[in-house]
Parts: C-alpha cells; sequence; structure tokens
C-alpha cells in the first residue's frame, strides 16, 4: 500500500462516479472502493487524479485501513 502523503495540498480536481484504474473497475460500479465522488489533491506533484479524499461503498470500514 502506498504511503499517506503528509502536509498541506490544495483540491485540483472533483470527479463523480471516478473509475477505479489500479483494478480495472469502472466508475459507478458498486465493487469500486472509491464510492461516487473524488476529491484529487496535488500531494507531491502527482499528476491530479493519483491522490485524493474520496467516498466509499463499504460504511463499515469508515476510518479503518484498507
Amino acid at each position: 500500500m502506498d504511503k499517506i502523503p503528509v502536509g498541506f495540498f490544495k483540491v485540483v480536481n472533483k470527479i463523480k462516479n471516478r473509475p477505479y484504474y489500479k483494478r480495472k473497475i469502472p466508475g459507478g460500479y458498486p465493487c469500486n472502493h472509491l464510492g461516487n465522488r473524488w476529491l484529487g489533491i496535488n500531494a507531491n506533484r502527482a499528476y491530479v487524479d493519483t491522490y485524493g479524499i474520496h467516498g466509499n461503498n463499504n460504511e463499515s470500514s469508515i476510518f479503518k485501513r484498507n
């Protein structure tokens, strides 16, 4: 699992139903772990959809590391 970036970041994009590229899961699918909202942040000078704050498709996993 990637390390979580530390610092202050700006939201650089907002995406509804973002695909989960790593596992090739289309946006909006119930098995998409990112939920239906994505806020991309400018962490580590990465591409604008590499790091983000996102929704969730499983309420019982909130506040737990996957």
